[in-house]
């Protein structure tokens, strides 16, 4: 049910500008379903005593889509009634994929008793995102394409990656460092080059990216004694958006909100170091590490008003670059022989600054979390879990996320007198705490505020789930194929 007025945030009406309150009642499915199918060939040979080769060939297609349909009804709130449709959208796309990932990998071990390992590790992915816009004419109930936003877009993406890494140890240190070098080649095709954007820039009908990146990394490790050792890593890394995030397809998710995808959308950059103190006490361990995480190009959610319907837009963009800095302390706790615990937390800064909408963004928060775990052997059959996740709020590029905490528990029985069974009850956020809340406001060149949203989205708890499972053959070890991971990143 949606509320529309125009006046303060009091609900009070503005000088010179009419009212117009009216209700409407919005029911709306967004269903994203995918089929994957792959096959790979994974060969290793055994070249000399100390050395070995391996050979890793993986083809994966994969079919992705997306329908959703939006109705709009008009609504009477004294008398709660649903009155006649007003309006009704429906939108689709259809994404089928092909990927192929080629691994060869070389590790020799040296006379030194290092080692030395490199290879080359290609893949190529091509998709393809047709997208359908229908409207219904509510008068004479006919279907209507909406061609004007309806598109296609065609993804021709080659990464080419080569690396080298060399490690070894001594009586107290170990170390390993490393190089990745990756060469993208890719293209991205749109089939309707006057796209609905909400950003202030040309539309192009091709978008290319032909770039060289290079990811050292460095791990070391030193042990004072058997129950202390110093850790030091620092690594840079990559994440390349999915398609869908950069196909320019306006989607009603529903009447307060548009989505669409932006296809200049570039990859995030994520630069990492950290330093680990590990102490063991007796059966405890505990570690503390101070950290920094740097990401460019960073990708947050942005959100503008579409003046036309007066509703919120929204795109997936690189809102500007964001650090942490802090510290974080965890503790494997063992409490007898039956008790196990993890208990965890941080506390960092966070800061994220760039340009959205051409307004100059600089928010900072003091963040922190929690998380625990604990799991009680009973008795031989019946164990106990449970855990905990608390988060602090954090700022985000045009707003702040509130906090948020779940706590899950599992009772897991083997009966021993009933070979290859188990039972499970589960239950999840057993405190009714899975509210995720937002608020967002956004500022045009000028520094002026355009809007403003609250938000909370509420999945009613807690639930409860129960398990039961038969084994066959508890004594074949499955043999782990490799993942084909094009899918999965794309949907």
């Amino acid at each position: 049910e949606f509320n529309n007025f125009f006046g303060d945030e009091n609900k009070s009406p503005v000088p010179g500008v009419p009212v117009n309150e009216n209700w409407i009642y919005n029911p709306n499915t967004d269903i994203r379903f995918g089929q994957f199918q792959s096959g790979s060939i994974d060969l290793n040979l055994s070249l000399t005593d100390n050395s070995e080769l391996g050979i890793l060939v993986l083809y994966e297609h994969s079919s992705l889509g997306r329908n959703l349909d939006n109705k709009n009804y008009a609504y009477d709130p004294p008398s709660e009634t649903v009155g006649s449709l007003e309006e009704h959208y429906k939108q689709a796309d259809d994404g089928p994929l092909n990927g192929l990932r080629i691994a060869i990998d070389y590790s020799a071990l040296l006379s030194n008793g290092h080692r030395l390992a490199f290879g080359f590790q290609p893949q190529l992915l091509t998709q393809i995102g047709d997208f359908t816009y229908d409207t219904l004419n509510v008068i004479n109930g006919e279907w209507g394409d909406y061609e004007s936003l309806e598109n296609s877009v065609e993804l021709k993406r080659g990464i080419y990656a080569g690396y080298a890494d060399y490690s070894g140890k001594s009586e107290k240190f170990d170390f390993s460092a490393g190089v990745r070098l990756e060469y993208t080649d890719q293209l991205l095709e749109i089939a309707n080059p006057e796209y609905f954007s909400i950003f202030d820039r040309e539309m192009e009908s091709t978008y290319t990216v032909k770039q060289l990146d290079v990811f050292p990394s460095v791990h070391l490790n030193y042990r004072f004694s058997g129950k202390d050792n110093l850790i030091f890593a620092a690594s840079r890394r990559i994440n390349r958006p999915p398609t869908k995030d950069m196909s320019p397809f306006l989607y009603r998710r529903h009447y307060e909100v548009y989505l669409v995808g932006d296809p200049a959308l570039k990859p995030e950059y994520i630069n990492t170091a950290e330093l680990t103190y590990g102490k063991d006490i007796g059966g405890q361990n505990f570690t503390f590490t101070g950290f920094y995480r740097g990401t460019e190009n960073a990708i947050f959610r942005v959100n503008t008003v579409y003046q036309e319907e007066n509703v919120l837009i929204r795109s997936n963009t690189n809102s500007g670059n964001s650090t942490a800095i802090g510290v974080e302390l965890n503790s494997n706790l063992a409490i007898g022989k039956k008790l196990s615990m993890f208990i965890g937390g941080s506390l960092y800064n966070f800061h994220v600054t760039g340009e959205v909408f051409g307004f100059e963004e600089n928010n900072r928060s003091t963040n922190w979390s929690m998380k625990g775990t604990l799991n009680w052997q009973m008795i031989k059959s019946l164990k106990l879990s449970s855990d905990i996740n608390y988060k602090s709020a954090t700022a985000t590029s045009q707003g702040a996320n509130e906090q948020y905490y779940l706590l899950n528990a599992a009772l897991t029985f083997t009966p021993k007198s009933i070979e290859r069974w188990s039972f499970a009850l589960r239950g999840f956020d057993l405190l009714s705490s899975n509210i995720e809340a937002l608020y967002t406001r956004a500022y045009n060149q000028e520094g002026v505020q355009i809007f403003y949203q609250d938000v909370d989205y509420n999945r009613y708890g807690p639930i409860a789930e129960v398990g039961v499972t038969f084994s066959f053959n508890s004594n074949i070890k499955s043999k782990r194929n490799p993942k084909a991971s094009f899918g999965d990143e794309q949907f």
